[in-house]
């Protein structure tokens, strides 16, 4: 929805998020027309009826253009509630219009006071209200006369589609419901003294560097969108905020469109006409491109009213003429190759955009070296000296403009295989979402396999998307399967060293979280050999590197693992903290996972707790700090906290965090997700080391439910999963329900390999559930007692010095 409306904050008048345009929908408009046409409707819509036409008639320029306004005022007459009260530039009326919310409490949250309004919506203050912790938001709720079908569905596909974007630069959705009046509303991060993007620079008084700097974090969130294939399809400053830490955050994607196969569908086709591409004024369906073509518009108003330097002016100006194109096929071909161009000026490199003469190469060349080349022109003292340094020249900005290519050609091979498969298709509605995207990735999958005109290295970054998406999907078969073919491509020595060792740590990754040990081993020591290359940047290593201490855990090698990952850390607090915070905040977490494991196995038990729950402590704070409370990367730290509660004996708290867990991962993670079955697998066992055989069985079924959509029979967590809930049924009594799920187990795993404990387990479970004849059980009690001491398994040890059941428990 518009952005005028969301967080503000001790805002001077003239700076508040506006317009930059009334938003109107597209009816084949021609864009130099936009403007006008926008001023003729938004002053001839709010007039009475009668009056509209000797208004249009007095004030247009020629007949096309009061047609034109005609037929949008038409187009929208039954849908004027979005336009009716829309804010004017510069203009802040009375907050707080509507249904008041003051001290209204709207699920985890307690509402304040109004901060902004709009004409579609107001915005309030709200803070946490179970006292857990402190924390600020923002809360846009509808007005009450705009409460509609299309308003919900816009809020809904607003919290699904950020929901899937997890970047620094991307403004996130903590929370989502109904007010008690049954509007609805989205819960933001509150951004202290916000201002929009352009409002920001003018408050700041920031100079060109400062403002491409700003530029530059706002390319990174619409390419990481792209790549996440989602296209924003609404950018101007309005919907780009910067806070007092300077940080940007791209928000407002109700009206973003997803990249999907399927059939034409109606669309939403409202734009803002200073900044829409002038195929989205023909009603054709937004494209990364049509996004380019509005960064590019952002990037001329950003820099229009600051000084720079005459040859930073000609590539700038260049610069925007490509990404302004009129024809899509003459622009960048990717928010990254845009991106690029200007870390190229930046640089003092030429950029793409501009005619690659010899004497704009060389003079490029000057500029970014000027010492050397001033030095050794005065050493020059013939003509042989200045042939060698012309020569040396050259060469020098050949090879550097060879990189260049190499980049550009890279990342507009990629725009251009995304752009021809997604050729055919238009946005979709929300409800359709998943199943379109499944079909998608297959039918991208397919193609790379046979796609030879891309280069290994492209295809292995796409394969890696790919892998990534899938996995976010809860599919991890397929997910192991596009890693699988990414490290593929580079058997026999092919491909870079850089991009080789990405694909092997991401089929690493994989492996390991679907329990295949030997097989991670196996992709990472690939991973591994590319490290001393130096082909690798600082936080790429660490990131190979953080992946190489998570096997060695798995491997035994707890200690080992333990060191790799405080080195990690130690790389990665060079950088700055926003860049690395997510990855920081992951390898918190899991150097508090190797403590602890560590500790089982330590006489210095405690001391290796204590430095467990500190990490632990850390990456929760990061984790919230970047993420909020409701997120499942903060569900996974709370699951983290429960484990080294539980452990020492503290199961009320234990109790505690993973109920939070829990509550954040159903909500917000498919029933398949691996983190949904963690979850639940640490609730129920200690659900059952309560006494809580019922609360148990509840939650060991739901996660069972969750392991039998995601991962395989012969997973760790699946067999945990079903023995967990046999167990919980024979104490509380449904021996019935019990010996179905034993035979269950039985059938499920037929071929496959148990441990000696999880055999001995089931065994016993099938005793106590005094299964049929010709069961595995054991014909006594005495020979499980026997074989749990010969395997030292003290927990089922512990289990069986309970006693055998009471024949009261046999059938």
């Amino acid at each position: 929805m518009p952005q005028r409306w969301l967080p503000v904050s001790a805002m001077p008048r003239g700076c508040q998020p506006g317009v930059d345009g009334l938003e109107v929908l597209a009816l084949g408009i021609d864009r130099e027309h936009g403007a006008v046409i926008a001023a003729l409707y938004e002053a001839a819509s709010r007039l009475p009826e009668q009056e509209r036409e000797a208004y249009l008639t007095r004030h247009s320029p020629d007949s096309a253009t009061c047609e034109a306004v005609r037929r949008l005022i038409e187009a929208t007459e039954d849908d004027r509630t979005f336009f009716q009260h829309t804010i004017e530039v510069g203009e802040m009326p009375p907050v707080g219009g509507g249904a008041s919310l003051n001290g209204v409490r709207l699920g985890a949250w307690r509402v304040r006071y109004p901060i902004a309004e709009g004409g579609m919506g107001s915005v309030w203050l709200a803070e946490r209200a179970d006292s857990q912790f402190e924390q600020q938001v923002a809360v846009k709720v509808v007005h009450p006369h705009l409460d509609c079908p299309e308003i919900r569905e816009r809020f809904e596909w607003e919290r699904r589609i950020q929901a899937r974007l997890e970047h620094p630069h991307i403004g996130r959705i903590l929370d989502a419901g109904s007010t008690p009046d049954g509007r609805p509303y989205l819960v933001t991060p509150f951004i202290e003294q916000a201002r929009p993007l352009t409002g920001y620079c003018r408050y700041h008084r920031l100079g060109f560097a400062q403002r491409i700097a700003l530029f530059r974090q706002v390319a990174a969130a619409v390419g990481f969108a792209h790549r996440n294939l989602v296209v924003h399809s609404d950018i101007k400053p309005g919907n780009i905020l910067v806070g007092k830490n300077g940080q940007v955050q791209l928000v407002d994607f109700g009206i973003a469109r997803l990249m999907t196969a399927g059939e034409d569908h109606e669309t939403d086709r409202r734009l803002t006409p200073a900044y829409a591409a002038p195929e989205q004024f023909a009603g054709e369906p937004p494209t990364t491109v049509s996004d380019v073509y509005s960064l590019g518009v952002l990037l001329e108003r950003l820099v229009e009213d600051v000084p720079i330097r005459r040859v930073e002016r000609a590539d700038t100006a260049a610069i925007i003429s490509r990404a302004t194109a009129t024809d899509p096929d003459q622009r960048y071909r990717s928010v990254e190759a845009l991106d690029q161009d200007l870390e190229r000026m930046l640089n003092r490199l030429p950029v793409q955009a501009r005619r690659q003469t010899a004497a704009y190469r060389v003079g490029r060349f000057i500029r970014r070296n000027r010492w050397p080349v001033a030095g050794a022109l005065a050493l020059a003292c013939g003509l042989l000296a200045v042939v060698v340094l012309m020569a040396v020249m050259n060469t020098r900005v050949a090879e550097q403009a060879r990189r260049a290519e190499a980049e550009r050609d890279r990342a507009e091979a990629t725009a251009a295989f995304w752009a021809d498969l997604f050729q055919d298709t238009n946005p979709i509605r929300a409800q359709e979402r998943v199943r379109d995207i499944d079909e998608l990735l297959a039918r991208a999958v397919e193609r790379l396999t046979d796609d030879d005109q891309l280069s290994i290295d492209t295809r292995a970054r796409l394969l890696g998307e790919i892998s990534t998406a899938y996995w976010n999907l809860a599919d991890y078969p397929q997910a192991r399967e596009a890693a699988a073919q990414a490290a593929a491509l580079f058997e026999g020595g092919r491909g870079s060293k850089r991009i080789r060792a990405l694909a092997h740590a991401q089929l690493a990754n994989v492996e390991l979280a679907l329990g295949e040990t030997a097989a991670a081993r196996k992709a990472m020591d690939q991973a591994l050999a590319a490290v001393p290359s130096g082909e690798l940047s600082l936080s790429e290593k660490a990131m190979v590197l953080s992946s190489e201490a998570m096997i060695l855990d798995s491997e035994g090698r707890a200690r080992e693992a333990a060191r790799l990952m405080e080195e990690t850390i130690a790389m990665r607090d060079q950088l700055p903290l926003d860049d690395v915070i997510v990855d920081q905040a992951t390898n918190w977490g899991n150097l508090g996972y190797l403590y602890f494991h560590i500790a089982g196995g330590s006489e210095d038990r405690e001391i290796w707790l204590d430095r467990a729950e500190a990490s632990v402590a850390r990456s929760l704070e990061l984790t919230e700090q970047h993420f909020g409370p409701d997120h499942p990367r903060t569900a996974y730290m709370h699951d983290a906290a429960g484990v080294l509660s539980r452990t020492r004996g503290e199961l009320s708290g234990a109790l505690a965090h993973f109920q939070r867990a829990e509550t954040i991962v159903r909500e917000h993670l498919p029933p398949g997700h691996g983190l949904r079955a963690t979850v639940g697998l640490h609730l129920a066992s200690t659900h059952q080391q309560l006494g809580d055989h019922e609360a148990a069985r509840l939650a060991f079924a739901a996660a069972l439910e969750s392991v039998s959509a995601g991962l395989p029979a012969d997973h760790p967590d699946y067999r945990a999963a079903l023995l967990g809930l046999a167990r919980a049924e024979i104490a509380s009594g449904r021996l019935e329900a019990a010996r179905a799920t034993l035979r269950r187990a039985a059938e499920y795993w037929t071929d496959v390999e148990l441990t000696d404990s999880e055999r001995l387990w089931l065994d016993v479970f099938g005793y106590q559930a005094r299964q049929e004849p010709g069961s595995a059980a054991p014909d006594d009690y005495a020979a499980l007692v026997e074989r749990a001491n010969r395997i030292a398994d003290q927990a089922l040890i512990d289990y069986l010095r309970q006693g055998e059941p009471s024949p009261a428990m046999a059938p």
